[in-house]
């Protein structure tokens, strides 16, 4: 398995960021979340995510991208393979970790 991957649109990008740059990628917002929805199911999240804007009338919905195999994509910024990624992830602690003790 290669992993799932995403393709962020520059447009769905500039939804959700005032600047575009690749300092923009790895700000990190405590109110923003990202959901992966069947196409299937849209219409009923949407509908589910209308109840709860009730209750959060400052929330927003964007449709950014789309799921990939194996790769990520952001708005022409970054583009990487999954398993690339995995390894730095699972890696990187321990590499970091030992150059400490």
């Amino acid at each position: 398995d290669k992993g799932v991957g995403v393709s962020v649109s520059k447009a769905g990008l500039e939804l959700v960021r005032t600047v575009i740059d690749a300092s923009a990628l790895f700000e990190e917002h405590l109110y923003e979340a990202v959901f992966v929805v069947d196409e299937s199911r849209v219409v009923d999240f949407e509908d589910a995510f209308s109840t709860f804007r009730q209750l959060s009338a400052t929330s927003e919905l964007h449709r950014i991208g789309r799921t990939q195999n194996a790769v990520l994509e952001i708005g022409g910024l970054l583009k990487s393979d999954i398993s690339s990624l995995k390894s730095a992830y699972h890696n990187g602690w321990s590499e970091n970790f030992e150059s400490l003790a």
